[in-house]
């Protein structure tokens, strides 16, 4: 019996029953263990089906373990697709004849390569080493089992030619135990008459193709007797391999479809009385749709139509004509609207000229079906056009590139979205986008270096009554006037009681008047008048980046404007309507034109709350000027998709332009920046070529970046790998003409031999490109060590190993020859390139 997906009925020695497997391991392959290591783990069933013995087997070390795998074992990330096993002869005596099988299991991996992983005779669990492998031509053991009967009943008959010599061992039905024969030996007849052989009399078939309801694919293990009795031996899940007695569980129908029916094998309608065969009958089971049996038919396989049994139903004996050949394909009915209607075709060929004499056609759940509309083959959706647009992973914070994706929409063959995805630029890999990032365009980004100048403040603070003088004098560094020009005292005043308004740090107030009790506008006064104080602004001062905060911290003043030597008014806020303890009037601090280098008058006009108030200040006011300091050198990221990022020496990113604080050099009032050093004028990438595997060719891409100072001397930068994505440490830098990549590298074989005296030795592993050896003992004995141990090399043998044309292939070892007792030579070939 074998049965398909992960198990391997691999006994293909000596020794195969027609009862399959009764005492024999099948083994499942393709399993690992936690830590990688590949097993294969054995279930031995007798002819019932019944579970015998089970272990597993290290696919590494050849040791078997009985009983069950452990617990985490699960399917190898590299397993096989398929599993082969090729019987082997060996020659265990020397005279050159096949004596003994075995057999060899090889695995087959999805990169096409094979690896050996058992050799054994009748047990798996058992390795076996082949003495003298010969070719099986020559007196390979085959072998035949027939089952037949005695006057005891059946039993099995085991055949072997060997050399043109035919002999047999006869065993009970279970294939180990042996048999005695009882009466006359004949074959086993159905009906009791020795004319028609009971075929299959206690073997086991399977059933496959079934699912439980949740999809799980299983086998249907059942035996038929002489009589046609049929007994439900168990079930095999094909995913685990765990087999279960009895029958399988309610809901087990035909995998992948939602027909309800089956038909059994072909049976014959038979005359009690005369044998004779009245007909051909198909055995069709309905079922539930909870998997129980709903009805059974009798069904005439010409015609399909239900037949009615004129005898007995029964196993066609031999010779009875097999039924027409009947062919089954999946066919679509469109109709006029575009409607597509799947549907079965059941073809009838006549069985003499192999002609297609009809058919009949069922849906698919196997009910009759009449098309309506256009048939014709079946055609799948195909997938139109995958549309894919690179972007880039952007740090959301700082803009900076991760990586690159690409957005891929998959569209069927009508236009119609099917899905949208990202997908990883090199791997092609589904890519999730990580916290922290967006998706943006992916811009060419260009570099340059810019000198900048960084701008120097110097703050000058005026404040009105410096040190709250209350004398009456006249003010150091304020003077009022009805224009911007001012030139009126202001004197420095305690102020009434009623100016109640905190004073300026280090600061107080200043009168129009000297009184130190009141202090009325003087007659003629406007309610609006001009504050003006003066500032110096040395020659290096970069004038367009003076700025100005002003404060005015008595209740009942306001500032409408300011102006900077005469210029235009700078207007602030307008004339409020009620004065008395209005907040007090502040400004951030902000640029200002018209500066000058040298003396700056400014010129505050200050509001009173009305003609005859109290013509009291206090003033707050702070000039900022800026000198170049010493040049920097910022870089300067230039985006093709309009981006401009100014990157301070301290590695701070400013989107647009330069900060506040700083310009670039040789703007107004500042200087250029001196000669940039120049450690590197360009970079250069050399392309270099490694080998890697010691035969003197190259096979690995490698670039290494050069720098070119300026008076043009070269600095190695370092070697990386061909993309630039990481730094390569190369194995043995050779002359890239030394073996193109892609190309056919031109390589010879060089000839030498060597002669070992007694206690010298040679060794293979010395020789990296060696592709033939060659050793003989001359005067004495030598020792030959090898995978398989260490053997001698007997006075005048000679042993030789080498390989095929495959340049790239190369003899390995281990291999050591020691001269023993007398004088070796060793002749050996190597590759090398031409």
């Amino acid at each position: 019996m074998a049965v398909g997906g992960n198990f391997t009925n691999c006994n293909c020695g000596p020794g195969a029953e027609t009862c399959q497997s009764p005492t024999q391991p099948v083994a499942t392959v393709g399993l690992c263990l936690a830590d990688g290591t590949p097993i294969a783990v054995t279930v031995v069933r007798d002819c019932a089906g019944n579970i015998t013995s089970e272990g597993w087997i290290n696919l590494l070390t050849g040791q078997f373990t009985p009983g069950p795998a452990p617990a985490d074992t699960g399917s190898c990330d590299t397993g096989c697709a398929d599993t082969v096993c090729v019987q082997r002869c060996d020659d265990t005596d020397g005279d050159g004849a096949a004596d003994q099988t075995y057999s060899e299991l090889w695995c087959i991996r999805a990169d096409g390569s094979a690896q050996l992983l058992l050799t054994y005779q009748d047990d798996p669990a058992s390795p076996y080493t082949p003495t003298a492998p010969v070719d099986c031509e020559y007196g390979c053991t085959e072998t035949e089992t027939l089952t037949l009967c005695d006057d005891g009943g059946p039993f099995l008959r085991r055949y072997t030619w060997l050399g043109g010599t035919a002999t047999f061992q006869d065993f009970e039905l279970d294939g180990a135990t042996p048999h005695a024969v009882t009466g006359t030996v004949r074959t086993c007849a159905g009906d009791g008459s020795p004319e028609a052989p009971c075929e299959a009399a206690t073997t086991p078939a399977a059933t496959p193709g079934l699912c439980l309801p949740d999809g799980t694919p299983l086998a249907v293990l059942i035996t038929r007797d002489c009589a046609g009795t049929v007994t439900q031996d168990g079930w095999l899940n094909l995913t685990t391999g765990a087999y279960t007695s009895g029958p399988p569980p309610a809901g087990v129908m035909a995998c992948g479809d939602s027909r309800a029916f089956e038909l059994a094998g072909l049976l014959c309608d038979v005359d009690p009385a005369s044998g004779d065969v009245l007909g051909l009958v198909l055995v069709e089971y309905a079922y539930n749709p909870d998997g129980s049996l709903a009805s059974v038919r009798l069904v005439d396989p010409g015609t399909g139509t239900t037949y009615t049994l004129q005898g007995e139903l029964r196993h066609c004996p031999a010779g009875t004509e097999e039924q027409p050949e009947q062919d089954l394909a999946v066919l679509c009915d469109t109709a006029a609207d575009g409607t597509v209607t799947a549907f079965v075709r059941d073809y009838r060929r006549d069985p003499a000229s192999g002609q297609i004499s009809g058919h009949t056609d069922y849906t698919l759940d196997g009910q009759p079906y009449t098309p309506t509309g256009t048939v014709g083959v079946c055609h799948e959706p195909e997938t139109a056009d995958v549309e894919s647009w690179p972007l880039c992973v952007v740090n959301a914070s700082t803009g900076v590139t991760v990586t690159q994706v690409r957005r891929e929409t998959v569209y069927d063959g009508n236009g119609d979205v099917i899905t949208t995805r990202l997908v990883d630029a090199m791997t092609g890999n589904p890519y999730t986008l990580p916290a922290g990032t967006r998706l943006g365009e992916c811009c060419e980004t260009t570099r340059e270096t810019v000198c900048v100048t960084p701008l120097l403040p110097t703050s000058k603070r005026v404040v009105s009554n410096p040190g709250n003088n209350t004398s009456g004098r006249v003010d150091p560094a304020w003077t009022w006037g009805m224009t911007k020009a001012g030139g009126r005292p202001v004197y420095d005043v305690a102020g009434p009681a009623a100016w109640r308004t905190p004073r300026p740090p280090g600061g107080g107030w200043v009168s129009l008047t000297p009184s130190t009790l009141t202090t009325p506008l003087p007659p003629g006064a406007p309610v609006d008048y001009y504050m003006v104080t003066a500032f110096e602004l040395p020659d290096d001062a970069v004038l367009d980046a003076t700025t100005i905060k002003i404060d005015t911290l008595n209740a009942d003043n306001a500032v409408p404007g300011y102006a900077l030597n005469g210029a235009a008014e700078t207007r602030t806020n307008p004339q409020a309507a009620t004065w008395f303890n209005q907040p007090p009037y502040k400004e951030a601090e902000h640029r200002i034109a018209g500066a000058v280098r040298g003396s700056n008058l400014l010129a505050i006009r200050v509001t009173e709350a009305g003609p005859g108030s109290n013509g009291g200040v206090l003033l707050d006011v702070t000039l900022t000027y800026r000198v170049p300091g010493v040049p920097e050198y910022w870089t300067v990221e230039h985006r093709d998709c309009g981006t401009t990022t100014f990157i301070a020496p301290d590695g701070n990113r400013y989107e647009g332009g330069l900060p506040d604080g700083y310009m670039a050099c040789g703007g107004s009032g500042g200087s250029c920046c001196p000669e940039e050093p120049c450690p590197a004028q360009n970079v250069l990438e050399a392309c270099r070529c490694d080998d890697t595997d010691g035969d003197g060719i190259a096979d690995t891409d490698y670039v290494e970046l050069l720098a070119v100072d300026c008076a043009g001397a070269l600095t190695s930068l370092g070697t990386y790998t061909a993309d630039l994505s990481a730094r390569y440490t190369p194995v043995a830098p050779v002359d890239c003409d030394a073996g193109v990549l892609g190309a056919e590298a031109a390589v010879g074989v060089q000839a030498r031999r060597v002669q070992l005296d007694a206690g010298e030795t040679w060794d293979a592993a010395t020789y990296p490109t060696l592709r033939s050896a060659t050793a003989t003992a001359h005067t004495g004995t030598g020792l030959i060590t090898t995978a398989d141990g260490t053997s001698t090399l007997f006075q005048g043998e000679s042993v030789t190993w080498s390989i095929d044309e495959d340049p790239d292939a190369r003899l390995t070892g281990p291999l050591t020859i020691t001269a023993d007792t007398g004088t070796t030579t060793i002749t050996y070939t190597t590759g090398v390139t031409l």
